[in-house]
């Protein structure tokens, strides 16, 4: 004889409740999300950058990419920002005093 009784299914004891993260954590979740996304950008743009600079100067990868670094250094500038400028307008604005004294130029290996 089959028993027509609706079945009651019971979790077992040893089942895990869902976890929700703290505020905290998606506070700090979301932070990084942003971080990412900002250094993935300026990693783009730098990368255009350094590839418009071997196009004018002639240089491979590793002299471009110096370039950026030195001119930041001595610039007191971020690399993004430079960066974003030769993007923008394919010359750099160098302050009088800090490397290149000429102003706004195309740059010339060092």
């Amino acid at each position: 004889m089959v028993d027509s009784r609706p079945t009651t299914i019971t979790p077992p004891r040893h089942a895990h409740p869902v976890v929700r993260p703290a505020p905290d954590a998606c506070e700090v979740l979301e932070q990084r999300v942003d971080n990412l996304q900002r250094a993935l950008h300026h990693s783009r743009r730098i990368g255009a950058a350094t590839g418009i600079l071997m196009a004018l100067q002639g240089w491979r990868y590793e002299e471009a990419f110096e370039w950026l670094r030195r001119t930041s250094q001595s610039s007191n500038r971020k690399v993004s920002d430079l960066a974003d400028e030769i993007v923008l307008t394919g010359t750099v604005e160098v302050e009088r005093g800090a490397g290149n004294s000429s102003g706004a130029s195309r740059p010339r290996p060092a």
